[in-house]
């Protein structure tokens, strides 16, 4: 399992992440923003991120997004990075910085800007401090939740479920008793 240390930087990568794919358009947050100030902002982020050394735990691909100016790139390669956002909530409810989780069938909505501190007085040790690991259980059975939810969406134009209930076939592959769901 990652450490919580992993997990935080992790999450605040996503959030940084969706942040600069965001500036790829003009009006943001209601707000329309010209393409000098959206490559500031790309500047700044990135900046901030190299400062507090997080630019250690990102991928290449998201140095690279950083990289690159503001308009310049591949929108749907864009749009396939800022759907990583997604999942930030689990990682911030692992560590105990989020309460709950979203249901799986809803986009996750939450600004959790201030919840990482983000704009503030920011620093990993002092989210550290604030965390709370939850319980291996509790973690193994979101993750193994998750992982149906990610088969069922994969799965949902798969011909076989026109001929069986997704139910029907769940009893059947994995054994589950599925009437307690």
């Amino acid at each position: 399992m990652k450490k919580a240390k992993e997990i935080i930087a992790r999450s605040v990568i996503l959030l940084c992440v969706s942040d600069r794919c965001a500036l790829e358009k003009s009006t943001i947050g209601g707000r329309a923003y010209s393409k000098k100030q959206r490559e500031e902002q790309r500047i700044a982020i990135y900046k901030w991120q190299q400062n507090n050394r997080y630019t250690d735990f990102m991928t290449k691909n998201e140095k690279l997004l950083f990289e690159q100016e503001v308009g310049s790139g591949n929108k749907n390669e864009i749009l396939s990075i800022q759907v990583q956002y997604e999942t930030i909530e689990p990682c911030l409810w692992t560590i105990g910085l989020v309460k709950k989780l979203s249901s799986y069938n809803q986009f996750v909505l939450d600004d959790f800007h201030p919840v990482l501190q983000i704009g503030m007085n920011h620093t990993l040790e002092r989210l550290l401090d604030t965390r709370s690991l939850q319980a291996n259980e509790d973690i193994q059975l979101q993750n193994e939740i998750s992982m149906l939810w990610h088969w069922r969406a994969v799965e949902c134009n798969n011909s076989i479920f026109k001929l069986s209930l997704l139910k029907t076939l769940l009893n059947q592959c994995l054994g589950i008793n599925m009437k307690k769901f």
